[in-house]
């Protein structure tokens, strides 16, 4: 009888380990397939969002294809809050500090800007592609990528491989909320930017 407990046991706890693994998204737009992950109650992709819109301004690094499809694209705040496809949406600065809280920010630290949550953004760090050995654990298997972005100013391409930015939907003052990675620390960065930069989008799913 044990032995036949402790093999449902292992095939229940196999079939949600595939199960999570195994989940992905089509869109229908392009019929491109992300995968998503469930993370406490909010369900993400776990790859940054690739949809060539028919208006705004987005990127690809250095307009090269190969980044695209290991990066996705660097959208501008306007084009990225409209992106997503129907059933998603780009989340709000206070979806981002769910996630944050669930993977364990202390409470007064969510309300912070820049550097918070020391050790939590490794969490959310591919496990390689950053510079100096700057991986993380993606124990969360969000799967941040370091896809860089597009300066506003002078519409640079920067720090491919060195950080991630992923725009939130919230206006902060007169710029946006969004959130940074660095390969040279585990930080959750929170910090205000120009609707102008193009960065990463992430999707969450409507609930």
């Amino acid at each position: 009888m044990k032995t036949y407990s402790i093999i449902v046991i292992l095939f229940f706890f196999t079939s949600v380990i595939l199960a999570q693994e195994n989940n992905a998204f089509t869109d229908a737009r392009d019929a491109k397939t992300y995968k998503t992950i469930q993370i406490g109650t909010q369900t993400f992709m776990a790859e940054n969002l690739c949809f060539k819109p028919g208006k705004g301004t987005y990127h690809a690094y250095e307009d090269e294809q190969k980044n695209i499809q290991i990066y996705g694209y660097l959208y501008d705040w306007e084009t990225a809050n409209k992106v997503c496809p129907m059933g998603w949406h780009l989340p709000s600065d206070y979806e981002w500090k769910t996630l944050e809280l669930y993977l364990g920010m202390p409470q007064e630290e969510a309300d912070l800007s820049r550097k918070r949550g020391e050790k939590l953004g490794a969490k959310i760090k591919s496990q390689k592609g950053w510079y100096d050995n700057g991986n993380g654990d993606n124990s969360s298997n969000f799967n941040a990528l370091p896809a860089g972005a597009v300066l506003f100013y002078d519409q640079s391409f920067q720090f491919l491989t060195e950080k991630a930015y992923f725009w939130t939907s919230t206006p902060a003052d007169i710029d946006f909320w969004a959130r940074t990675l660095s390969y040279d620390d585990t930080y959750f960065g929170r910090s205000q930017f120009n609707k102008s930069n193009c960065m990463s989008v992430r999707c969450l799913k409507n609930e």
